[in-house]
């Protein structure tokens, strides 16, 4: 599902850098949330629409991990973002 989407950071969200990693807050709700150093990687860049594809590629060649791996865990992490209003997904038009 993850793959046929296109992603970018929600207006709602307001983020800052800790230590490598990210601390999110989502204004809409006031939940904070904590971002892993590749988590933090992928949220650097939601600024514009980003493509699956593009996001397992810029962790693959980040982090030593396999791309089935990678694809498995990152659809993973952006449905969970989804769903606390983190992120947007819009539809791959094709």
């Amino acid at each position: 599902m993850a793959d046929s989407f296109e992603w970018m950071k929600s207006q709602n969200v307001v983020s800052c850098q800790m230590d490598g990693s990210e601390a999110l807050l989502n204004t809409e709700t006031g939940h904070y949330y904590l971002l892993n150093s590749v988590g933090a990687l992928v949220w650097s860049e939601l600024d514009n629409r980003k493509s699956f594809d593009k996001l397992v590629d810029l962790v693959t060649n980040a982090y030593e991990v396999s791309r089935e791996e990678c694809a498995k865990d990152l659809g993973a992490l952006l449905g969970s973002m989804k769903s606390k209003g983190l992120v947007q997904a819009s539809q791959v038009q094709g």
